[in-house]
């Protein structure tokens, strides 16, 4: 079905910039001199804090690095284009956003609510509202990835009755997602209008259509509690009965999980301590910060790391002083929590990363102006460059697991997603319909992404949906993963 839904998807060719990728190089003194020089607000916090409590959790170093809601990170600028810090999939090529649309037709058809006759989203018997499906993207970027998401489902006829759902901390960002995805959605004569309720004491942003004939909302959310007591807290369920939202979710997070916060956990050969973020006794000048174990075990080994329960016996014997482990306690609770969401209402969740499924140490990685950091010196740099860490699939297939009824799917590498979705073939339809000079960036685009040596390894596509729907193409069994191209 996917090369006849591509090759009915005609849209003009976007233009996007192409980047190396993961061949950065790595940045110098000289890279890192203005930082140096000027006052970092951060660095004054977090020293105050650890004056006053002790040494950080690198969790919450990383995490107040980030979102620090005056100072952190992502709250200042965009960051996702080429002058910005680096690039990602979507900002790369139209391509990957339209495959992940295709996806998702597919998936609807595959639990029979996409009738493909009337070329429309079969209401749900127990939905009372006009919202037939929901859509769910942690961290939107620049809404380049919905935007194109939306050029398939427009062709499809699946505009009316989607609600979209944005969970983005950042007021800069949410601003300009808003922008750029109402803009658009004029070109197809849907016109969005705030919805300002003065008297509701919520955190969500809504746009609704001004045709009140047509069923068409955008919502954004600071984070995914926000969005949670929205639509099923106790007094949503009272007032409007516990049924009234029911519609399939498909959640969207690209490039997410490694961005949550990770507690670091190092093994003395004793026992299992934390690491953790401390002022540095080094000479004035230098870092600010360093990195401190602790002697003994914290409470934190003992409720996020739990050794015994962690690591075999086997393991356990093979384990040397100074081995350390990354464990992202929020991705755990946040992939649980919506396992149970597409359990009650249907539904899946599709999560894009750079990782594997097993944990890692010293994952931790700082970029700034599309170079890497070296070491620990972006200690010095709070709020100033990206922090990531690569993000352990097995662990979030076992929080899923946890709910009864969900099913995750093996992991498969972004290039074998891409290419086993019929990228190769809108590929072919697209530079058919260009000059040489756009065919020459159309197909380096593609090779970026699906290329061994460039993102077609590293990323890993997953896959978790209700056992009951069975597999969704491409994700198939384990051999999948044993698949060579």
């Amino acid at each position: 079905m996917f090369r006849k839904i591509l090759k009915r998807t005609s849209f003009k060719v976007n233009v996007r910039y192409f980047a190396d990728g993961f061949k950065r190089p790595i940045a110098t003194s000289l890279d890192l001199q203005d930082l140096r020089q000027k006052k970092l607000p951060l660095v004054d916090l977090f020293k105050e804090e650890i004056l006053s409590k002790g040494p950080m959790t690198f969790s919450s170093y990383m995490e107040k690095s980030l979102l620090h809601e005056e100072h952190g990170y992502y709250m200042k600028k965009d960051v996702f284009n080429a002058k910005g810090d680096f690039i990602t999939s979507p900002e790369i090529s139209q391509m990957f956003g339209e495959i992940l649309g295709v996806w998702i037709v597919m998936f609807l058809e595959k639990i029979g609510m996409y009738d493909e006759k009337t070329r429309s989203i079969r209401k749900h018997e127990q939905s009372t509202t006009g919202k037939r499906l929901s859509l769910i993207e942690f961290g939107p970027g620049r809404g380049t990835l919905m935007s194109d998401v939306l050029r398939v489902l427009q062709q499809f006829n699946l505009l009316n009755g989607l609600e979209i759902n944005f969970i983005e901390f950042s007021p800069f960002m949410r601003k300009l997602q808003q922008d750029n995805l109402t803009k658009l959605l004029r070109k197809w004569d849907y016109w969005m209008k705030f919805e300002h309720n003065p008297t509701k004491k919520n955190k969500m942003e809504k746009f609704t259509c001004e045709d009140e004939s047509k069923f068409l909302s955008l919502r954004w959310f600071p984070m995914y509690e926000h969005f949670l007591h929205e639509d099923f807290g106790e007094f949503v369920k009272t007032q409007l009965g516990a049924d009234q939202n029911k519609a399939p979710i498909i959640v969207i997070a690209h490039e997410f999980f490694d961005a949550l916060p990770v507690n670091i956990f190092e093994y003395n050969g004793v026992n299992w301590c934390e690491k953790l973020v401390n002022i540095s006794h080094k000479p004035l000048g230098q870092n600010p910060f360093e990195f401190f174990v602790t002697q003994t075990e914290t409470e934190n080994v003992r409720k996020i790391l739990k050794p015994e329960e962690t690591f075999s016996s086997e393991v356990r014997k093979s384990l040397k002083p100074g081995f350390n482990i990354e464990i992202s306690p929020k991705s755990l609770v946040l992939v649980n929590s919506l396992s149970e969401l597409i359990a009650k209402n249907d539904g899946a969740l599709l999560f894009i990363d750079y990782g594997e499924a097993h944990g890692f140490s010293n994952s931790v990685r700082a970029i700034r102006n599309h170079k890497f950091i070296e070491g620990d010196t972006y200690l010095a740099f709070p709020g100033e460059c990206d922090l990531s860490a690569y993000v352990n699939f097995a662990a979030l297939e076992a929080a899923a697991r946890k709910v009864p009824g969900i099913k995750p799917w093996p992991i498969i590498p972004q290039g074998l997603f891409l290419e086993s979705m019929g990228m190769n073939t809108r590929l072919e339809y697209l530079i058919s319909r260009t000059d040489s000079a756009t065919t020459k960036r159309l197909e380096s685009e593609y090779l970026r992404l699906v290329s061994p040596d460039e993102m077609g390894q590293i990323y890993k596509f997953q896959y978790i949906g209700l056992e009951k729907n069975g597999e969704i193409f491409p994700f198939i069994d384990e051999s999948a993963q044993t698949i060579h191209y």
